[in-house]
Formats: structure tokens, C-alpha cells, sequence
């Protein structure tokens, strides 16, 4: 579960940035400015939404599926060791 909670975050992260990065960047003035120029409002409305629910409600979800699972097995072997003389 480690490594691959490791491997989504890296693949994840690089891929979302790559791909706003390299659509909605423009340099002015000799300055770049990555992330700013988006081709519609809805174009930044749907990338904050997706950035919210993936980097948000996605790794809250996986914490609380991990840590449901260790509760249960705790309980488990809980009541394994009270049963037993």
C-alpha cells in the first residue's frame, strides 16, 4: 500500500502539472507566467475542481479506507486474544 500511495502521488503530481503547465503558460515581457492564462473560465473552473478532488478529497478517502482497515484487524485480533483462554 506504501509503494503504491507513493507511485500515484509522484505520477499524479507530474502529470497535473505537466499538463497545466505547458497549456497555460505565456511569457510577457520576459517574464514566464505558468498556470495564469487559461482558454476559458470554465477551463479554470474545471482544473480547480479536479485539483480539489484529486489532491484533496481523493487522499482524504484513501486515509480513511487505510485506517478503517488497521481498525478492523486491530478489533479482530482484539477479540481473538479475548476468546482464547
Amino acid at each position: 500500500m506504501l509503494y503504491s500511495t507513493a507511485a500515484f502521488t509522484w505520477i499524479a503530481g507530474h502529470s497535473g502539472v505537466v499538463g497545466v503547465t505547458i497549456e497555460t503558460n505565456a511569457v510577457i515581457d520576459g517574464v514566464c507566467y505558468s498556470a495564469v492564462f487559461f482558454r476559458s473560465p470554465a477551463a479554470r473552473v474545471v482544473f480547480g475542481v479536479t485539483f480539489f478532488l484529486i489532491f484533496y478529497v481523493d487522499i482524504l478517502l484513501i486515509f480513511i479506507f487505510c485506517y478503517g482497515r488497521i481498525l478492523v484487524t486491530i478489533r479482530r485480533q482484539a477479540s481473538v486474544i479475548r476468546i482464547s483462554p
